[in-house]
């Protein structure tokens, strides 16, 4: 088996699995509870966090595009990106294992 690695950790046969913990949507917008979702993946010593991302482009058909819409980020056309969070927190290394 090929051993590669995701920064600078070796993932692959004799390593440890690397472990993503899918948050999703779970957030609801909300900046303090995507955070607090991230925390509690490092604390569970998860690798990684991964969030869903949609892009309006190729998923809001042109007819729904400026349809204003009630969303868990406020009111909104669906053309609206929805992820609002700045990404600070994800660009760092993950704490150390203990």
């Amino acid at each position: 088996m090929r051993i590669t690695n995701i920064g600078a950790r070796p993932v692959g046969e004799g390593h440890p699995a690397y472990i993503v913990a899918e948050i999703g949507i779970n957030h609801n917008g909300d900046l303090d509870l995507a955070r607090q979702l991230i925390d509690a993946a490092a604390a569970g010593r998860c690798d990684a966090v991964k969030f869903q991302k949609r892009t309006p482009d190729r998923c809001v058909p042109l007819s729904q595009r400026n349809l204003i819409r009630e969303t868990p980020w406020g009111t909104m056309t669906l053309a609206t990106p929805s992820s609002r969070a700045a990404t600070p927190m994800c660009s760092g290394p993950a704490p150390p294992k203990a």
